[in-house]
């Protein structure tokens, strides 16, 4: 045992995989290190190339040019249409909501007349000309559907 002497250390051959068409790059998602929480995507961005090295890129983070290791980046894929802003026609005026369905009544499949309370009609968003409460199968270009869990869905009307 006394003759045995003390092994080297061992050689660590660590290869990176780096893509060939890096150098090609214009945008990259910068992965997230550290301790994940919940519901904290694993990558972030997309940021825009600055610099290209043969180790780290710079890139524009946020408006400030920040170095990161290429170990941490991966392609984003960007279309070029998706920094033209798309044109809508514009509205002259707001759409008022739509009354008809208040001086009608609904009923369900059984056939029953549904009359909603006075103290709920008053706070129906519908009432404000914003907001308008409206079957699912109609839709429009210049409008933004948000869907519920509730009875119905609820169309903003956007203004540009």
């Amino acid at each position: 045992m006394s003759q045995l002497s003390p092994s080297g250390p061992r050689q660590q051959n660590v290869v990176s995989r780096v893509p060939k068409d890096i150098n090609t790059w214009t945008h990259v998602f910068v992965r997230n290190d550290g301790i994940p929480s919940q519901l904290r995507p694993p990558y972030s961005g997309p940021y825009k190339v600055i610099k290209r090295e043969p180790k780290y890129f710079v890139l524009d983070i946020g408006g400030k040019r920040n170095t990161v290791s290429i170990d941490r980046l991966k392609k984003a894929f960007i279309e070029e249409d998706l920094h033209s802003v798309p044109s809508f026609p514009r509205k002259d005026s707001a759409t008022p909501a739509n009354t008809t369905d208040s001086a009608q009544p609904r009923h369900t499949k059984s056939g029953r007349t549904v009359r909603w309370p006075a103290r709920v009609l008053n706070n129906i968003p519908h009432r404000n000309p914003i907001f308008q409460f409206y079957d699912y199968t109609q839709s429009a270009l210049n409008e933004y559907e948000l869907s519920f869990h509730w009875w119905t869905f609820i169309r903003l009307h956007t203004v540009f």
